[in-house]
């Protein structure tokens, strides 16, 4: 398994991590060109010559966009993404969701990866330098999300999470270690973004959920564990 993959953390910025709207209705109950909400979600492209696509954003809701600020944008089928979008009609669901039909203001990668066993991995290919995780959360059912902060002068990062194989999730938490490869880049400034994780490998025999701690270690040369956390995935 190639674990070399590009961080792409939209650096030098600091993205909310969470659902925000700013969105009045006018007088036609129609939302205004001034209108915007920003949200993390993941896109559904059905065909990959076809400019057509959806966002199935992090809180249930879906965008349909009609029209973008950015065209040189790559969208690609089960991208993770950061957008800002300015909503001019929506639909109710039968779910209670809505589907909103706007315009893309601007749209960013989010790093969305698989989790590596460790012994599938070279040891020195998955990094031992420090990084500071602000926060933590699943979306989605089934992504787990980091807002992680490390030091850089530009140059490209490596970021995984990799299951130390100790833990089988069940009486024993599944130990998710956050590995950081800064690949010898000078400490110049501060820069954090956000990477999210899939957590459907992380199953047990017999059960409907599994335990994980994510493991990591800090600028003050902490080892760092955070609170357990459960993943639901049903039977």
């Amino acid at each position: 398994m190639n674990m070399r993959k590009v961080l792409t953390l939209l650096l030098g910025a600091s993205f909310l991590a969470v659902f925000v709207t700013s969105c009045d209705l006018d007088d036609d109950g129609k939302y205004s060109v001034g209108d915007f909400i920003v949200s993390l979600g993941v896109v559904q492209k059905e065909n990959p010559s076809d400019n057509s696509y959806v966002i199935q954003l992090d809180n249930g809701d879906s965008f349909v966009p009609m029209a973008t600020s950015v065209p040189y944008f790559n969208v690609y089928n089960n991208q993770r993404v950061w957008v800002n979008f300015n909503p001019l009609d929506d639909k109710s669901n039968s779910d209670g969701s809505l589907t909103y039909y706007g315009k893309v203001n601007d749209i960013r990668e989010i790093l969305y990866k698989n989790i590596s066993n460790a012994s599938k991995v070279s040891a020195d290919s998955m990094g031992y330098d420090p990084v500071n995780v602000k926060d933590i959360w699943m979306s989605q059912d089934s992504i787990l999300n980091l807002k992680i902060a490390f030091y850089t002068a530009g140059s490209t990062h490596y970021i995984n999470l990799v299951n130390d194989e100790t833990g089988n999730g069940v009486d024993q938490p599944y130990m998710l270690d956050l590995k950081h490869n800064a690949r010898g880049d000078e400490q110049a400034y501060r820069t954090s973004g956000i990477v999210s994780f899939k957590l459907g490998t992380l199953k047990a025999a017999g059960n409907d959920s599994i335990n994980f701690i994510v493991r990591y270690t800090n600028y003050d040369g902490q080892t760092v564990q955070e609170p357990v956390m459960t993943y639901h995935y049903g039977s």
